[in-house]
Order: C-alpha cells, then structure tokens, then sequence
C-alpha cells in the first residue's frame, strides 16, 4: 500500500467509523527502552518476532543506519499499554519516505496490538502517520497481515505478492523437514 500526500482521508466509498482507538492516547516514544517490557510482552501475545523490541534494535543497528525510527505507543486510560505503532522515516535522494520499521527483511509488519484488539490497527496506523505527515512525502506500507489495509487506511495498493504459508502436524522446522524426501531438503 502506498499513501502520497495529501492522502489520509477517506478514500472514496470507504466509510471510516469511530474506533475504539480513539479512546487511547496515541504519543511518540522517544526511548524504546520505556516501553521495552509492555512491547516484549505485547509481541509475546501476538506471536510474531518481526513486531518484537529486539528485532527493532537488531534491524536499526544493522539496516537502519538511513533511518529515523518513529515508534508509537497508544495507551489505555489506565495507563497500560494496547498498541504499537513502528515506524521510520527513510530520506532518499527524491522522497522522504514513511515505512514500517524493520522493512525489506522482514515477514509480517505492521502495527503491533494484542490478537482481540487487531480492529483497531487501521485507525491506529492513520492515526501515527497522520502524526508525522510533515516529515514524508510518500507512505509504504508493505507486508501487511491480511488484506484491504488500503481500503481501511485511504491508500492505495500498488502491488500483491503472495506469501505462501506451510501448516501442518509439525511440532518444528526440523520435524517438518524429516518428513519430506531427501532430495526436498537438499
């Protein structure tokens, strides 16, 4: 999904209700280290590594030397952490672009939010974007869980790419692996 300025409106036929999200104090975190507990904890729970403290310090460390990390942290009243919204702003030669924080290696980005409040993520990442809107000229969000992000955020999708996905009975990598042929592992 791609948003370019000046987007974040409604796009055309999509209605944008009142959120729940709106009752949460969305702000900046300007040290990831106060938030690193809630952050683990709340990544713990929606079971992705890519969403995690430690891969956001591995990724700026390592790929994030041209980027300027933009973290969100959206609140409940009492105080307790609900969302996280990881963002950086890339400066290139013709743009300065938005981008979720830990993109080009990653599996699955977007906003981080516990699995019983992922309504609330569209509002929440328009919400942050819309923050920093004076310091991007074009908004890429990929790899995206789900489908219709654009529909939902008032951008628009340039591009699909699947992302296929394996299940089954194994309990890990390794036991996936032995029960393919030799030649399948090779």
């Amino acid at each position: 999904m791609i948003l370019r300025a000046p987007l974040l409106s409604p796009a055309r036929g999509c209605e944008v209700r009142e959120t729940a999200s709106s009752d949460l104090e969305l702000g900046l975190v300007t040290e990831l280290d106060s938030v690193r507990d809630e952050w683990e904890a709340l990544a713990c729970a929606a079971g992705n590594p890519f969403l995690t403290p430690q891969w956001a310090e591995t990724w700026l460390r390592l790929c994030g030397e041209c980027c300027e990390p933009r973290v969100f942290a959206a609140r409940r009243g009492d105080g307790g952490l609900a969302a996280i919204v990881p963002l950086v702003i890339v400066r290139g030669r013709y743009a300065r672009k938005a981008r979720f924080l830990g993109f080009g290696p990653a599996n699955e980005l977007g906003p981080l939010l516990a699995p019983a409040d992922a309504a609330l993520a569209p509002d929440l990442l328009r919400r942050a974007v819309t923050a920093i809107r004076r310091e991007w000229d074009v908004f890429l969000a990929e790899k995206l869980p789900g489908q219709g992000w654009a529909q939902r955020v008032g951008g628009v999708t340039m591009a699909r790419k699947a992302a296929p996905l394996v299940t089954g009975p194994w309990e890990s990598w390794d036991a996936y692996l032995a029960s393919r042929s030799r030649d399948f592992r090779q």
